[in-house]
C-alpha cells in the first residue's frame, strides 16, 4: 500500500533518518543526522514549534539518492511569492544544478 502511494519509497530506505540544522547557518555548519524523534527533542528542546519559527530546519534524509556520476546533487529552482490573496508566483527560468 505505502509504495503505491509514495513515488519516492526507492529513495527513502528503511533507517528513517532526518536532517535537522540550525536555521540562520551556511555551508553545512551545524548538521546533525537523527533516526529517532526523543533524539531530535533532545537537540532543540521538547517543543518542535521552534522548527515552525525557522531556528531550526528538519527534513528527510534521501537514503538513495539519484547520482551522476557517483555524485550526489539537487536541482535547485527560484521562485518569488508576490501575493498570497491572489496567488502570484514569479519563477525564474534559469535553474542549476548543485554537486556535493
Amino acid at each position: 500500500m505505502f509504495r503505491n502511494n509514495n513515488c519516492q519509497h526507492r529513495l527513502e530506505g528503511k533507517k528513517n533518518l532526518w536532517i535537522v540544522k540550525p536555521g540562520a547557518m551556511s555551508r553545512g555548519r551545524g548538521i546533525s543526522v537523527y533516526s529517532n524523534l526523543a533524539e531530535i527533542k533532545d537537540l532543540i528542546g521538547a517543543d518542535l514549534n521552534v522548527i515552525a519559527s525557522g531556528k531550526w530546519v528538519a527534513q528527510k534524509y534521501i537514503e538513495h539518492p539519484m547520482l551522476i556520476h557517483d555524485v550526489k546533487f539537487d536541482i535547485r529552482q527560484w521562485f518569488v511569492v508576490t501575493d498570497w490573496e491572489q496567488l502570484t508566483v514569479w519563477m525564474y527560468r534559469k535553474s542549476g544544478i548543485h554537486f556535493s
